[in-house]
């Protein structure tokens, strides 16, 4: 397997794994979203069917009962894939570091709809793709204003350019906000031209 298995999985390889394993996993089960939303189809799946590989991807190493990796909630590792694919398509899913994938789905009112949480992604990425590690800081802004907008504009009423042009322009201004400011010592201290010619003092 190209992600080393069964060797001990870096970060790197695990990012490669869950490329790899998103679309096949997504094509070969075939099932629709209701069954998709039912946790005994992941429990299973983890639990039964790939314990090995689950826990292989996600250790359990305080060895919680309840680890949400391994039961068949969102955060399970098979069905987190599935959902990144169905919401979002094989190429966008697989351009998304897993914080930024995470921010879209794991919030209703951007994820539940796959036409929106395409368009965030799409834009996201367009904008922000060269930012580096700070486009996950950036995403969390973009997605936290659009949350905020969503609860008096439905989202999905929105056409695709309405989306592109909204998620763009909050996209610019979580880059603005997290951009340094840079004042330099001798301008910081100076009094503003005008008040010095009011008060009469020489420049």
């Amino acid at each position: 397997m190209e992600a080393n298995w069964p060797a001990p999985l870096s970060k790197t390889n695990g990012t490669a794994f869950d490329r790899l394993l998103a679309p096949a996993l997504y094509r070969q089960m075939a099932i629709v979203p209701a069954d998709a939303a039912s946790e005994e189809v992941w429990s299973f799946l983890s639990l039964v069917l790939l314990p090995d590989v689950a826990l292989w991807r996600w250790p359990n190493l305080l060895r919680r009962p309840g680890y949400e990796r391994i039961i068949g909630r969102p955060r399970n590792v098979f069905r987190r894939l599935w959902t990144r694919v169905h919401s979002l398509g094989e190429d966008l899913g697989a351009q998304l570091y897993e914080d930024e994938a995470v921010a879209i789905l794991e919030r209703p009112t951007l994820g539940a709809h796959p036409r929106v949480a395409r368009a965030i992604a799409h834009g996201h990425l367009t904008t922000a793709g060269e930012a580096g590690a700070a486009r996950t800081d950036i995403l969390r802004i973009t997605a936290r204003r659009l949350r905020r907008l969503a609860v008096v504009v439905s989202l999905e009423s929105l056409d695709d350019t309405q989306l592109a042009q909204l998620v763009e322009r909050y996209t610019k201004e979580a880059i603005d906000q997290l951009r340094p400011v840079t004042i330099t010592s001798t301008n910081s201290h100076r009094v503003p031209a005008q008040a010095e010619a009011r008060s009469g003092a020489s420049p």
